[in-house]
């Protein structure tokens, strides 16, 4: 028998079997991510454990770890994505289980803002309301990040759509508090304990919120191309604001659209084309603003 302690659960036999088995649903890159998020899990149930044996696990799936380049089959217009995050809060029933209805509603939060406006994971994750979150004078509500927090030290400063000002302030008066359950934080993306979310749960949420509402696994840094592409086919003519859209600091339109490769796809061009319209409104502000931010 053990003696119950979470490293003598953890044994090479248990982690084997746990690796075989997220083989055979997702990517070598994601595998690596759940086994390193197993040994982070460790160090705080067990401080002091060496973890020497998953640490060896840890560094051989990184090195086998291969990203996927398929993203054309998990790629949607930036509005579908908008769309399916709001239908996402909406269909919420929180008489039910109110913990896990306020997580689903910041999934859906999570895939619409991220739709509005393409933040990079780690930006999110920083996210802090009054901070990061401002609600302007016409209930609107504004994304601001400061050079110094963000990776290519360019300002962030985008209003977005004033159809998610109803849904953000749901979230910041009935679920976020809810979360919190009296504590303080002011994170705008909360667990069901009222910790701020990591980067790494942020992540696995918003994969696993797009595949129950798209059939399709999207991460956080997939909807930056979907902005992208997704502006590229609808309106090639404002392609060059891509890098601005993005928030780049360099004129590098290339490394997220791949409007090149999907230009065989009816199936995607039959998506976005009767959405041009909305997914331009829903994604990017006027050029003369984005070139002020470039």
């Amino acid at each position: 028998m053990t003696s119950g302690l979470p490293a003598d659960r953890v044994t090479s036999q248990a982690v084997a079997t746990y690796v075989t088995q997220l083989q055979q649903r997702v990517q070598s890159v994601t595998v690596a991510s759940y086994v390193i998020g197993l040994s982070e899990a460790l160090r705080v149930m067990q401080p002091g454990h060496k973890r020497t044996f998953i640490k060896a696990v840890v560094a051989s799936l990184k090195r086998q770890a291969r990203p996927s380049r398929d993203y054309t089959s998990r790629l949607c217009a930036p509005s579908e994505l908008y769309d399916a995050g709001v239908r996402r809060m909406l269909k919420i029933v929180p008489a039910i289980d109110a913990i896990g209805a306020a997580l689903r509603y910041g999934d859906g939060l999570m895939m619409a803002l991220l739709a509005a406006k393409a933040l990079r994971l780690r930006n999110l994750t920083q996210m802090r309301v009054g901070i990061h979150l401002v609600r302007l004078a016409d209930g609107r509500y504004e994304v601001r990040f400061a050079r110094s927090e963000t990776k290519t030290h360019v300002e962030i400063k985008s209003v977005l759509p004033a159809s998610l000002s109803s849904h953000i302030d749901v979230w910041l008066r009935v679920h976020r508090p809810l979360l919190l359950a009296g504590k303080g934080s002011d994170a705008m993306w909360l667990k069901a304990d009222g910790q701020p979310m990591t980067d790494d749960a942020i992540y696995r949420r918003f994969c696993a919120a797009s595949f129950d509402e798209l059939e399709r696994r999207i991460n956080p840094h997939l909807a930056r191309r979907i902005n992208a592409t997704g502006l590229a086919i609808a309106a090639p003519e404002l392609v060059e604001i891509i890098p601005g859209l993005l928030d780049h600091s360099k004129n590098d339109k290339d490394l997220y659209n791949m409007a090149d490769r999907l230009t065989a796809s009816s199936q995607m061009l039959n998506i976005l084309e009767p959405r041009r319209q909305a997914a331009i409104k829903g994604t990017t502000p006027n050029r003369r603003s984005l070139n002020r931010r470039k």
